[in-house]
């Protein structure tokens, strides 16, 4: 028996088949069309992801190998740098150690030098008659040189009070010196006595000066501030080389009322003198007056621009105090 019949049935199926046929066709157009959009939205998605095609994102919006990646990244950077800090310590120490090492021999090559220098005056002055005059100007400067107490010191102050004991005033007056500050084992007071006779009998202007730091501090007797200031200002008169520091005294002196009343504007004229001369701590306390306003019209301006330049100063103390100033 055929499958199929001819007549009225036949017929009807043959026209079904016929209007399906167009609708199959286009259901199947779409389903490509599906397919192509989701294989497009995949490749995008690999392209802005090129590392991580399939990585589970965080909730941040980086994936965890991104977060991985950043955190090796910046351990890294951190051993880095403590790397760097380590070698600079050691560069510190390193110069630090060489720092040291340096100023020791500075300090072997200083002593070396002083024990050389010391043997060679007490060969000097062996050699010289103590009678000669020679042998007074060796002990001079013997006596700046050596250590106090030290052989060479005590053949020195044997020799300086020999020509005291002849009316060398320059001997008395460094004997003086010696006994008023209290180097030499003997009565201050006759010291300062001596020292103020050899003053007057025109020794040198060094002596002046340490008559009236005698008569300031109370050295070889009671404190003398007035008569210090007598001193002080003769110094400055007489234009020795011991001016400049009598200026920058008296000064201080107007400005404490030490002998005196305080008098500002006298003190700002002799720190003036002073720091004329090269006096960087005069310089350094006018501009801290000018600054205040004390003896003078107060210039904040001019003061500053006063202690930018004295900070740079050779003087460490001065360009400290001047740097202290500024802040």
């Amino acid at each position: 028996m055929p499958l199929f019949h001819s007549g009225p049935i036949a017929c009807i199926l043959v026209a079904s088949l016929a209007a399906s046929a167009p609708l199959a066709a286009e259901t199947s157009r779409e389903y490509e069309q599906r397919q192509r959009d989701r294989q497009y939205e995949a490749t995008r998605d690999a392209i802005a992801r090129p590392n991580t095609p399939n990585a589970p994102m965080t909730s941040n919006g980086l994936s965890d190998e991104d977060v991985a990646r950043m955190s090796r990244n910046k351990e890294a950077a951190e051993r880095s740098r403590a790397q760097r800090a380590e070698e600079a310590e050691q560069l510190y120490r390193q110069e630090q150690h060489e720092r040291a090492e340096a100023e020791r021999r500075a300090e072997s090559d200083r002593a070396a030098r002083e024990q050389i220098d010391s043997e060679r005056i007490h060969r000097e002055m062996s050699q010289i008659d103590t009678r000669d005059y020679r042998a007074f100007k060796l002990a001079l400067k013997t006596i700046d040189a050596a250590e106090v107490g030290s052989p060479e010191a005590k053949d020195a102050i044997q020799i300086i009070t020999r020509w005291s004991n002849k009316g060398e005033a320059e001997a008395q007056a460094a004997l003086g010196c010696l006994m008023v500050f209290g180097l030499v084992p003997s009565g201050a007071s006759s010291g300062r006595d001596l020292l103020y006779n050899a003053v007057r009998a025109n020794a040198p202007s060094i002596y002046m000066l340490r008559y009236a730091e005698a008569l300031e501090g109370g050295f070889g007797g009671p404190v003398d501030l007035l008569g210090a200031r007598c001193w002080y200002r003769a110094i400055v008169a007489c234009n020795t080389p011991d001016a400049v520091h009598a200026s920058h005294v008296l000064g201080r002196m107007d400005e404490l009322g030490q002998g005196a009343s305080i008098d500002q504007p006298s003190a700002a004229r002799w720190y003036r003198a002073a720091a004329k001369g090269g006096d960087l701590a005069a310089r350094l306390r006018l501009a801290e007056m000018q600054r205040d306003g004390l003896g003078m019209v107060a210039d904040p301006s001019a003061a500053r621009a006063e202690f930018t330049a004295l900070s740079a100063s050779e003087d460490a103390e001065v360009a400290g105090w001047a740097k202290a100033d500024l802040r």
